[in-house]
């Protein structure tokens, strides 16, 4: 839990850094490769998980299915995911290290005190799937180390995939790993990581790709309340007023529609001070985005034992923050 703590802490204070400075971040540098031949042999068998998504795929899959066998390939995808990421990352000690996929437990050594129970990847798919036939493109800020990425690419078979994400070394020293598994895992529906501030890889890729529209959207990125607000402005700009959005890090659903105060929303459902300040400044930037006519919740849930405090919710972009209500 300590180790989660620290990437969190340092995730957030990056965020505040000045901007020049949080793109030129490289100061990581990579150990020296294991002479271990235990460790060698370990790497070489790290794919699992590109094996598993070519023999699925060759397999023909679910066919289309939306069911609970479905689920449990995903559910599957993500150990694997993590199993290979473990294995040829000294870093990465934990599945799904406090993403959505987090079962509690620990590894390497580490505590890990998330376990969202299936929830928050099944709130993702139960929606996903039964929409995977008008899904073109997937996209998301935030990568860590990719599960949310497979589950798009699992739940939509047809759909390109594309991430956002700070891409600092010193925070996500396995990138360009995950990177590279995913491109071996699904080929040219991989369109891979952007990497830099979202405030600015974002509204530049539309630039650089006019006409280019999210089908989905997960939201996971900076971890301050501007950041989120902005992340949901600059990503509806590229969507459709049907773009199915999903963002994480849910404190109270009045407090992401924006009905509440932000100083309101520094308290749990019991009136108790969030101790996670992260969860509360995520979800009041999705407050500030649905205040500001950007956002539209519809629907939230939280795993057990982490109501009011990290929860997941569906939304949609108003049809004017995507521009659709423009003669």
């Amino acid at each position: 839990m300590r180790s989660l703590k620290k990437l969190r802490s340092a995730l957030h204070a990056e965020m505040h850094r000045p901007l020049a400075a949080a793109l030129a971040l490289s100061s990581f540098v990579a150990p020296a490769a294991s002479s271990s031949a235990k460790r060698q042999q370990k790497i070489a068998n790290a794919t699992l998980f590109v094996n598993e998504a070519h023999a699925y795929a060759a397999s023909g899959g679910a066919g289309g299915a939306c069911n609970e066998e479905a689920y449990q390939h995903v559910e599957q995808m993500a150990l694997l995911l993590s199993t290979d990421l473990m294995a040829t990352s000294r870093h990465y000690k934990q599945h799904s290290w406090g993403g959505i996929f987090a079962q509690g437990g620990g590894g390497g050594g580490e505590s890990n005190k998330f376990s969202y129970a299936q929830v928050k990847s099944r709130f993702i798919f139960d929606r996903v799937c039964p929409k995977q036939k008008q899904i073109v493109q997937a996209c998301e800020v935030g990568f860590m180390a990719g599960h949310t990425a497979m589950l798009f690419a699992e739940a939509a078979p047809q759909a390109k995939v594309l991430s956002f994400d700070l891409g600092s070394v010193a925070l996500v020293p396995w990138l360009s790993k995950q990177n590279v598994r995913l491109k071996d895992a699904y080929g040219d529906r991989w369109m891979g990581v952007v990497k830099g501030s979202s405030l600015v890889t974002v509204p530049r890729w539309l630039k650089e790709h006019p006409g280019f529209k999210c089908d989905v959207v997960f939201v996971d990125g900076g971890k301050t309340t501007d950041i989120r607000a902005s992340d949901f402005e600059n990503f509806a700009k590229m969507s459709h007023p049907r773009t199915l959005v999903f963002f994480d890090e849910v404190t109270r659903q009045e407090c992401v529609n924006g009905t509440a105060s932000e100083a309101d929303c520094r308290f749990d459902s019991q009136g108790k001070k969030i101790s996670d300040a992260t969860t509360a400044k995520t979800a009041a930037g999705a407050g500030k985005a649905s205040r500001n006519g950007i956002l539209k919740v519809r629907q939230c849930k939280w795993p057990p034992g982490w109501e009011g405090l990290d929860g997941i919710c569906a939304a949609r972009f108003t049809a004017a923050a995507t521009g659709a209500s423009k003669a």
